[in-house]
């Protein structure tokens, strides 16, 4: 998709018809169905939801004669109990490409674009669904449009988007307490109109550019680490989450422009992306929301000349539990170890190595030379994610003689040396199976593949 978004022309109007695309006909999971159709078609909106209740915010609307396109402040609320929608206090600013997050029942609407054609803005206005009214609060210190937004602890993150100069890969996050903002580490990768989510207090960067890209930040840290991509790239798209579980739908493929009906769920706990049934209408530049466990994907665009007032719900299958593996010790004590950039689900990674630094990375940064791969000593055994470790250097540290083919592997983030010791940490554990050839000395690389993840 162009940053400069051509002029509308037409207006296209869904009918109320129930459609349902299930598993069995498609092989895949989940099942679509198709609900009201917002008011006022429009495409590149915020969907915020509040009280079991959707809100439709800004985006760009065709105007009546259908010649031009036009940014819009338009606030229009769903009753997913009623199937129903009202129209409620407009937003001050009209602007598209903006974002969303809940805070304590109040919906924060930040960034976003003046006008079609450019104008970033560092907007930030909260609206009372209670008393349907709108108040200015603290600009964000980037202006910038096409961001992805979560909320974690009752703070807002905002990252990436585009700038009046490109795309940006800046972090900054809200506190609506002190109503000020801070600066954050920057995403790995900058990109414009990607998705954000949150699971278990980390936030999730996904897609956007488009691209498949996949990166989580831990606030606790201050660090980004990186994840699975999708199997499809995409911007522009619809994102929610149910059930610990990462849901996209939609958004501009190709170059941009594009529009997709694939629809792919991301499990945080294996790091694995899996198809699901696809959305009934393709679109990008669509808003999505979650309530009661159904996904509602609402309004986008096939061109950028339309405006869908589109509104389909996704009801995800209810999947059959995975085991979680449990972690064997070595007879011995201790634990390999990878890095945390290196652990992603169907990687080839080296656990042990005489050149074990520099096959491995780290988001905390360079490990030392002289660790060859092996955790001496953990401080639980069989070790535990959140744990920490200890070990000498080289072939000191004790490996096994023998491994079996899958072992427990320690995912560090950070790994330092002070005299003799070298320590790290244990933010996750993962499974690797083992290739042959394994030998107790790091002239002999230990390899494998990751196959699961156990906790992080």
């Amino acid at each position: 998709m162009k940053t400069h978004i051509r002029n509308l022309r037409t207006l296209l109007i869904l009918p109320i018809v129930a459609i349902a695309v299930t598993q069995s006909a498609l092989g895949q999971i989940g099942t679509w169905t198709t609900k009201s159709p917002m008011p006022t078609p429009r495409s590149h909106l915020a969907v915020g939801e509040a009280n079991g209740i959707i809100y439709a915010v800004g985006g760009l609307a065709a105007r009546p004669n259908g010649s031009i396109d036009s940014t819009t402040n338009v606030v229009e609320a769903y009753n997913p109990a009623t199937d129903t929608w009202a129209p409620k206090a407009s937003m001050p600013t009209p602007r598209l490409d903006l974002v969303v997050g809940n805070i304590n029942g109040i919906l924060y609407f930040v960034g976003g674009n003046a006008t079609a054609g450019g104008g970033a803005l560092a907007t930030v206005e909260a609206y009372d669904p209670l008393s349907n009214t709108w108040t200015t609060k603290a600009s964000m210190p980037t202006a910038r449009f096409g961001s992805g937004a979560g909320v974690i602890n009752g703070i807002l993150y905002v990252a990436g988007g585009q700038t009046a100069t490109g795309d940006t890969a800046a972090l900054e996050a809200y506190d609506p307490v002190t109503n000020t903002w801070t600066t954050k580490a920057s995403m790995l990768t900058a990109r414009n109109r990607l998705g954000g989510a949150v699971v278990n207090g980390v936030f999730y960067a996904i897609g956007g550019g488009p691209s498949f890209i996949g990166e989580a930040y831990d606030p606790l840290t201050n660090t980004w680490t990186t994840k699975t991509p999708m199997t499809t790239p995409r911007n522009s798209f619809g994102v929610g989450v149910v059930n610990g579980i990462i849901y996209v739908a939609g958004g501009g493929g190709g170059g941009g422009g594009v529009p997709l009906n694939t629809v792919e769920a991301y499990d945080p706990t294996t790091n694995i992306w899996t198809p699901q049934a696809p959305m009934p209408t393709a679109r990008f530049g669509l808003g999505a929301n979650v309530v009661n466990g159904i996904l509602y994907a609402i309004g986008g665009t096939i061109d950028d000349i339309g405006a869908f007032g589109a509104n389909e719900a996704f009801t995800p299958s209810t999947p059959t539990p995975t085991p979680t593996p449990t972690p064997t010790p070595f007879p011995g004590g201790g634990n390999f170890v990878i890095g945390d950039r290196n652990a992603i689900v169907g990687n080839h990674v080296t656990f042990w190595s005489a050149h074990w630094a520099e096959l491995n990375f780290l988001s905390g940064g360079p490990a030392p030379s002289t660790f060859k791969g092996f955790a001496e000593s953990t401080s639980a055994n069989p070790p535990t994610c959140g744990g920490n470790w200890t070990s000498d250097p080289g072939n000191r540290s004790g490996p096994p003689a023998v491994i079996g083919p899958s072992i427990t592997v320690i995912v560090a983030s950070s790994i330092t040396r002070s005299g003799p010791t070298i320590a790290g940490n244990s933010p996750e554990l993962v499974i690797v199976k083992t290739d042959p050839g394994y030998v107790p000395d790091p002239g002999h690389p230990g390899t494998g593949t990751v196959t699961s993840v156990i906790c992080h």
